[in-house]
């Protein structure tokens, strides 16, 4: 599946970092203003500078970088921009393939090196930039690959161009730095500040009977996250909901039993408090989160929909609500309590894309424990230490595998208990296994699958075997462009959800008996440009709230007769947006039997 939405739905999702400023942000005003200063500032001696900084996770280095990054004199200044995310790879090719994504927005196909740098220069020749590593970590060889990197980017920037970079290491933070500049080094907020970003969460401006008390609880709180403004969210996340002093008193003493623990273990102590405190309906939503790589962006959309197809979501108690209205709900509040971070909003400042901070995606893989397994391309070859007959949920970066020319064992593809079975990026152009491309045996083996993804697979035709996934809730086959359609055998998949089909080019027809799938919510078209209507019927998958096309046969058409009536629309409860096609067929009387303007949602 892809984790990025088409381009036609929204901006690009990948793999980096964006630069979106967290909505409350205090205590860092004298670390902005000097590495603002530090970027305008002009060296004779060096071409590239290289500003480090430095400090323990948490305590807010990438929303420093992301404060900088956006003041307006800064973006005046530099004529290029560049965020790229490193975390656990600094590999030259991957980072000069990012560093060209990130320039110019698209997939970059040619993995060769002397390409990539060859493109990059055409873009950043004799140009003054600003490019921001974030996460840099000491991993592998990374010495002589940054020693590769910097010669080339002094080579193509012009005189004051900037490099970021941010990371929790000294020995890194110390190579990277320009000869004579010393590492800014984050340090935890001052006790007011770290009162004041508390204060603002939790209380939100409300005046609580018996403040006193409550000031001085919270204070004592506070003072144990030892001014890291990670801790301190998770801290008034978890109180902000509660208005009990008890409630307060126990999580105080349970914080108490840190004393004396070191800083990175209390904080992440800290963090896990946090979780421990998430209602129980939140908690396995929260763990599945660990099948994505670290630094990932995803839409909210796909987030939600991917609990809706394990099951996750629980809207009994609110029977006017649907299964993902309720789950945007489960993602809010988790947001709230920070397991969450903003990443982009839309033009009404509601969050569409988002990503976890490192340490809340350690705890996330800490809590899934054994039965969530994501295959890397630094995995090896041998798998002895992975119990697979344990394995419930699979993901896989198979752009990376493909890259080392990592095979995935038949044995994991015949494992029956298994759940999930999501590649985490958009191009992976099928898969390779000890077998050969296996769609069958994954079909007819795998019987358990909820969530299922072959987006991009290069998949032509769906096997008719598909039926024997009864239990599948979650289906993404987009990005198959020489797919001209669906087996009526997908007609049998009775408790499908998501049904995602965006990009298929060549799609001419969905089966008729599509209007059978009763459970379907979304059912999402994007980029269908050969798809000559939709079935007569549509008007009986009475749950369905997105509906991203609405295709009218033309009149002309001796199939017309068969095909869904604009009128259809009319029973529909839909929201978001909705694509009507070849209108020119319809009439006044049909066109308002459909009751468009009542759909106040769309």
């Amino acid at each position: 599946m892809r984790l990025e939405e088409p381009a036609a739905a929204t901006s690009k999702l990948g793999r980096q970092t964006d630069s979106f400023v967290p909505n409350v942000f205090v205590g860092r005003e004298e670390d902005s203003e000097k590495i603002i200063s530090l970027l305008l500032s002009s060296s004779n001696e060096q071409k590239v500078e290289v500003i480090p900084i430095l400090g323990i996770g948490g305590l807010g280095k990438t929303a420093l970088a992301q404060c900088v990054y956006n003041v307006k004199g800064v973006t005046s200044h530099f004529q290029l921009k560049i965020w790229v995310c490193v975390s656990d790879d600094f590999n030259e090719t991957t980072l000069v393939k990012n560093i060209l994504e990130s320039l110019t927005g698209g997939k970059v196909e040619d993995l060769q090196l002397q390409t990539l740098k060859s493109n990059l220069k055409k873009q950043m020749d004799n140009k003054r930039f600003l490019l921001v590593l974030d996460d840099v970590w000491d991993n592998g060889d990374y010495e002589s690959n940054w020693d590769r990197l910097m010669s080339f980017l002094c080579n193509v920037g012009t005189v004051g161009s900037k490099i970021i970079i941010t990371t929790r290491i000294g020995s890194v933070a110390s190579l990277m730095a320009t000869k004579g500049l010393k590492p800014h080094e984050l340090k935890g907020l001052s006790k007011q500040d770290s009162w004041s970003l508390f204060e603002q969460i939790t209380f939100k401006g409300e005046v609580l009977e018996g403040g006193e008390r409550f000031k001085r609880m919270g204070e004592e709180i506070v003072g144990r996250c030892v001014g890291v403004p990670l801790a301190i969210r998770a801290m008034a996340g978890v109180l902000a909901s509660k208005r009990d002093l008890v409630d307060w008193e126990a999580l105080r003493d349970k914080q108490a039993r840190l004393d004396g623990v070191g800083s990175d273990k209390r904080i992440s102590a800290t963090l896990r408090l946090s979780y421990d405190n998430l209602p129980s309906y939140l908690k396995p939503c929260f763990a599945y989160c660990s099948l994505f790589p670290k630094d990932y962006e995803i839409t909210v959309r796909t987030l939600v929909q991917l609990w809706m197809g394990q099951g996750y979501i629980d809207c009994s108690q609110s029977p006017s609500s649907n299964l993902y209205d309720t789950g945007v709900e489960y993602f809010k509040s988790m947001l709230s309590k920070s397991f969450f971070q903003e990443t982009s909003v839309d033009n009404l400042g509601d969050l569409v894309v988002c990503k976890m901070h490192d340490l809340i995606h350690d705890l996330a893989l800490e809590v899934a424990g054994k039965e969530n397994f994501t295959l890397k391309a630094s995995t090896s070859m041998v798998y002895d230490d992975v119990n697979f007959d344990r394995l419930l949920h699979l993901s896989f970066d198979f752009e990376e595998i493909q890259r080392v020319s990592l095979q995935v064992p038949d044995s994991l593809l015949k494992q029956t208990k298994l759940r999930t079975f999501l590649p985490t990026n958009l191009h992976w152009q099928g898969m390779s296994t000890q077998g050969g491309t296996q769609y069958e045996s994954i079909f007819s083996n795998m019987t358990s699958l909820r969530v299922l993804s072959f987006c991009n697979a290069g998949m032509k035709i769906v096997p008719p075997s598909i039926h024997y996934l009864k239990r599948l809730r979650f289906l993404d086959l987009s990005y198959n462009n020489g797919m001209e359609m669906l087996p009526n055998e997908i007609t049998r998949l009775v408790n499908l959800q998501v049904l995602i089909l965006d990009f298929c080019e060549e799609l001419r027809e969905l089966p008729n008996d599509i209007v059978k799938l009763s459970y379907l919510e979304c059912l999402s078209l994007i980029g269908c440009d050969a798809l000559r209507h939709l079935p007569s019927g549509i008007k009986k998958l009475t749950r369905l709230k997105e509906l991203s096309s609405f295709i009218l046969a033309l009149s002309e058409s001796g199939a017309a007769a068969a095909t869904a009536k604009i009128s259809e629309l009319k029973d529909l409860n839909l929201s978001g947006s909705l694509a009507i096609t070849n209108l020119q067929s319809v009439e006044k009387d049909e066109a308002e039997a459909a009751s468009l303007k009542r759909k106040q949602n769309l």
